[in-house]
């Protein structure tokens, strides 16, 4: 099955550098196609938050696993990406936070090679 979480970290504006500390992993809502398919449950956000708060950071991106196919960006995945950049979003200053995705490939004998892979997109 595919997971999905949050990035935490936190963006320097001066320096233009942002920095990604931890992944975090989020609750998953039930999926008929839990193998291509994954969907965060928003419940599990505020903990999330939460947490990153407690240690002075915040949420900078999101990721999720492609299992046994290509690390490409879906459809859906760019349309998540847009409604993650909106909900996180800081104000829309010219200094706004970039906001990133990843897409994990984990190793898996069926893919073409024995490495894993991870897709980074904004």
């Amino acid at each position: 099955d595919e997971i999905i979480g949050f990035l935490g970290g936190s963006f320097d504006a001066e320096t233009k550098t942002l920095r990604v500390t931890r992944a975090l992993p989020a609750r998953q809502l039930k999926q008929d196609h839990a193998g291509v398919e994954v969907e965060l449950d928003p419940e599990s956000v505020p903990d999330i938050v939460e947490t990153l708060t407690a240690n002075d950071e915040r949420i900078v991106g999101w990721y999720h696993s492609h299992p046994v196919f290509a690390t490409h960006p879906s459809v859906r995945d760019i349309e998540n990406q847009v409604n993650y950049q909106m909900m996180f979003d800081d104000g829309g200053s010219s200094m706004s936070a970039p906001f990133v995705g990843a897409i994990v490939g984990p190793y898996d004998m069926r893919n073409e090679t024995a490495s894993s892979d991870v897709r980074w997109f904004h």
